[in-house]
């Protein structure tokens, strides 16, 4: 079974461009949540689901919900570094390197990201929803490239396969697509009607009414 690779910032770092909507606390709750969301997704699909971070916070969360814990460089040294330590912790062939803020992610969706190389060597990206990220990543040999997420991920993870020689594919994946960064994209989740951890606390917190009352003041 492809192992998954979660990469975590400590959660006092998370979601920092809606610092101007939410509070401290709100903004850690959700994070925690996403979270909870991608791991869950994570332990659906694989019986082995690794979780990089040096957030203790972080660590009793993953394995409350049965996944692994490597620990991440500290201070953290960014996205790909922590994803080398989740790939050097696994003895497997390939890999898939989920990311932690995507709260509609399913165990559906994650299998088909694994399945849609084909066989052979290659890798298959995850797009995000505006088409220029990698919201989740399939290796196949698992450093068949080294990664480069963040802006313009898609690209140059695409651009890092042809230099390779292997083969690549890049699709929308069902809640792959929906990472949440800003307020618009807080918004969009709620107004999807979808029932998980993230909305969950948004409904709790009352979250969704201070994104309700944001929209109406526009």
């Amino acid at each position: 079974m492809t192992p998954v690779v979660i990469p975590a910032k400590p959660l006092h770092l998370a979601l920092s461009r809606l610092s101007g909507l939410l509070s401290p606390p709100q903004r850690l709750s959700v994070q925690v949540a996403m979270l909870t969301d991608v791991i869950r997704a994570g332990v659906g699909f694989s019986d082995t689901v690794i979780v990089v971070s040096a957030d203790p916070q972080v660590e009793t969360i993953a394995r409350k919900l049965g996944a692994q814990v490597v620990a991440d460089a500290s201070p953290a040294q960014g996205i790909d570094v922590a994803v080398e330590r989740g790939i050097a912790a696994s003895a497997s062939p390939d890999i898939l390197v989920v990311m932690g803020d995507l709260p509609l992610a399913t165990s559906a969706d994650l299998h088909a990201v694994s399945v849609a190389l084909g066989p052979g060597p290659g890798i298959a990206c995850a797009m995000s929803a505006d088409g220029t990220g990698t919201n989740a990543l399939f290796l196949r040999p698992a450093r068949a490239i080294t990664t480069h997420f963040g802006a313009g991920s898609l690209a140059a993870h695409l651009q890092r396969a042809a230099e390779q020689d292997i083969h690549a594919v890049a699709l929308p994946v069902g809640g792959l697509g929906r990472d949440i960064d800003t307020p618009d994209d807080l918004a969009a989740l709620l107004r999807s009607g979808h029932e998980c951890a993230t909305t969950q606390v948004c409904h709790s917190l009352g979250i969704a009414d201070v994104m309700s009352g944001a929209a109406g003041s526009r």
